[in-house]
């Protein structure tokens, strides 16, 4: 009978079990086996992570729905980024499937070039998602320092990026919002997808598109394609991620996507082609001073896109076809097979796939080697010390800076003993009562109306048994 080893993954686990279900041919013994499975998986899951367990430690992100943080896991001082999400906020504007499909997606997928989902859990207000934290930023930071990258540059970044995008597709999924801002970097600046909340498990609907696309499908069926993006500060990294932060950019969109007549994984690999462009020219292809222009000229893209000549001409031949190979009509767009047929494209012949991870980055965050020694340190340093919050701040030091964690949180983590003590492993003090959401973290008693926040069915998740491995 399959067993979880101590420190084996629940999904392994489910895998292995899922194997053996599998094998026999029994139709009785097949429902034991299933009846089984599920006991074992609920007391998997009835040890629950909430958000007291994790002691926030600074906010890197935020935007409509919530905000992002570094915190860091009380019993064993794991330095993690926790995603929360205001549940009011985003059952009134019907993100909730988005949100567990992301989740569903970061429990399916376990790969070196995606980034690693450890926990998921809710209280009453809130959505979590508990994840890795990758100490390099992005991959818009980085253009934004740059401007523009090497094509042996660009080239790491895509062979990266291709096993990241693989292995979604392998498991079914469309990602449907690449874009630089979601290719992370971590402290070897090496690259991991993430921001899986519009992942779409492939099963040959359709999809549902916003009033943006709505509104530039019809601009572009009246209107003229447009003129092409200058090579001007006008088109700048920065510019863009500014203007399009609260309602998020099309630039990377797949012109069929916009059609909303169907799609498939190909629709991806039009959007890595998009990234390449913009990562050799400095610019996205079809850079337009609102959303609705950059739409129609996606939908016109045969007549606007255009490789300007003073920006490319450094570039070689297999390059250039394999930006044309990707940004291409999809019945023949390159990776329409499969991301095998990236993987064998002339450009990447040189590419060592099996030792893509060892490889030496070509742009690394400024404390680099210092990253490793920063988080084992913060992981066990008192929270009172006066290095603490300079330390946690240099770690942080690729992501703009939201301002602290408010002070009325982290009172009740002043209570509670430094991460690494024997009461801090034991749970000491932390009885269900302080576990409640209510009274703490500044809510006083307040409770969302149950009709807007309800619960998410089947949201609660570890990824592994991580206590017994300490």
């Amino acid at each position: 009978m399959a067993t979880l080893v101590p420190g084996e993954t629940v999904e392994h686990f489910k895998a292995k079990f899922r194997r053996l279900i599998d094998q026999e041919t029994d139709p009785a013994k097949r429902a034991e086996l299933e009846a089984q499975l599920a006991e074992k998986e609920a007391a998997i899951m009835a040890k629950t992570y909430c958000r007291q367990d994790f002691e926030p430690l600074i906010i890197i992100g935020r935007g409509a729905f919530g905000e992002v943080r570094i915190v860091r896991k009380v019993t064993t001082g794991e330095v993690l980024a926790m995603k929360i999400m205001k549940k009011e906020a985003m059952v009134l504007k019907n993100q909730i499937g988005h949100i567990k499909a992301e989740r569903d997606a970061m429990v399916d997928v376990l790969d070196r070039f995606v980034v690693n989902l450890h926990y998921s859990f809710q209280d009453d207000d809130h959505l979590y998602l508990v994840m890795d934290y990758l100490p390099g930023g992005d991959l818009m930071g980085l253009l934004i320092k740059e401007d523009v990258f090497p094509e042996e540059a660009t080239k790491f970044y895509a062979a990266q990026a291709i096993q990241a995008i693989g292995a979604i597709h392998a498991l079914g999924y469309i990602h449907r919002d690449l874009k630089p801002d979601n290719l992370l970097l971590d402290a070897a600046g090496h690259l991991r997808l993430t921001d899986l909340g519009l992942c779409k498990k492939v099963d040959g609907g359709d999809t549902t598109l916003g009033k943006l696309q709505e509104e530039a499908v019809k601009a572009a069926q009246a209107g003229s394609p447009g003129s092409v993006a200058p090579a001007s500060s006008s088109a700048t990294h920065r510019t863009r991620r500014l203007a399009y932060s609260t309602v998020g950019t099309p630039d990377y969109i797949a012109p069929e996507v916009l059609l909303k007549k169907g799609y498939g994984k190909e629709a991806d690999w039009w959007s890595l082609g998009v990234i390449l462009f913009e990562c050799l020219v400095g610019y996205p292809p079809f850079y337009a001073d609102d959303p609705v222009s950059t739409c129609r000229k996606i939908l016109r893209w045969p007549e606007t896109l255009v490789f300007p000549a003073d920006r490319t001409k450094h570039l070689s031949h297999e390059c250039m076809d394999f930006l044309r190979g990707l940004l291409n009509h999809a019945d023949s767009r390159l990776g329409r097979g499969g991301a095998d047929e990236l993987r064998s494209h002339p450009w990447l012949a040189d590419v060592d796939w099996a030792a893509l991870d060892d490889y030496e980055a070509p742009y690394v965050t400024t404390q680099g080697a210092l990253v490793g020694s920063l988080m084992s340190t913060i992981a066990t340093m008192p929270r009172d010390s006066p290095d603490f919050l300079p330390m946690v701040k240099d770690l942080a030091a690729a992501f703009d800076d939201f301002g602290p964690v408010p002070e009325e949180e982290m009172e009740y983590f002043r209570t509670l003993p430094d991460p690494g003590s024997k009461s801090a492993k034991g749970g000491a003090g932390r009885g269900r009562a302080a576990r409640s959401v209510g009274g703490l973290l500044g809510k006083k008693g307040r409770r969302v109306n149950p009709k807007a926040a309800p619960k998410v069915e089947g949201y609660t998740f570890r990824r592994t048994l991580r206590d017994s491995k300490k």
